[in-house]
């Protein structure tokens, strides 16, 4: 190889290192605005959990200062609707109590 060969080799090398190292950069660039939208999607995840958690304990606080749901079984339940409703209900009743009996 004469000295012009051997220039223009090592000018070409050069090139391409150079271009590697302008690839590399944008590459770290692109892998920094990466990173950076990572965090920020964790940090939203973070809050809402945290919202989450406290729409959670209101509507347990809530839950509490709800009356008590009234009754819809049991011999006492049917025994009122007995009292309030008509005759056909305290038929009803009756049968209940006649298939207790047999039972």
């Amino acid at each position: 190889m004469n000295p012009g060969e051997i220039q223009t080799l090592l000018t070409y090398i050069n090139d391409q290192i150079i271009s590697i190292g302008n690839q590399q950069k944008e590459t770290d660039s692109q892998l920094k605005e990466a990173i950076a939208a990572v965090r920020v999607y964790v940090d939203k995840t973070k809050k809402l959990k945290l919202i989450q958690a406290q729409l959670h304990n209101q509507e347990r606080e809530l839950r509490k200062q709800l009356p008590p749901k009234p009754e819809t079984h049991g011999r006492e339940f049917y025994e009122e609707i007995g009292h309030k409703g008509g005759s056909r209900i305290r038929a009803l009743i009756q049968e209940g109590k006649d298939h207790e009996e047999e039972a």
